[in-house]
C-alpha cells in the first residue's frame, strides 16, 4: 500500500501516467492494456483513464475488483 500512496508525489510515475494519457490522446482507434493481474501500474493506468474518461467510482472499482477472478496460470 506504501507504493501507492506514494505514486501521486512519484516524479517517475508522474512521468509514466502521463505519457500513457498523451498516447492515448494522440492516437486514433482501441488501445489494449495488458497485465499479468491488472493491480499495479497498469491497473491505476487503466483506472485514471477511467477516471478521465468519467466513469463513476462504484464502476471504477467494479471493474478493478473484476482482476480479482483473473486466472493465475
Amino acid at each position: 500500500l506504501g507504493v501507492y500512496g506514494r505514486m501521486p508525489q512519484n516524479p517517475g510515475a508522474q512521468h509514466m501516467l502521463a505519457r500513457y494519457l498523451r498516447v492515448l490522446a494522440e492516437r486514433d482507434g482501441a488501445s489494449l492494456v495488458h497485465c499479468f493481474a491488472g493491480k499495479d501500474r497498469t491497473g491505476i493506468a487503466a483506472t485514471l483513464l477511467l477516471h478521465v474518461l468519467g466513469v463513476s467510482e462504484r464502476d471504477q472499482m467494479t471493474e478493478f475488483l473484476r482482476t480479482n477472478a483473473a486466472p493465475t496460470y
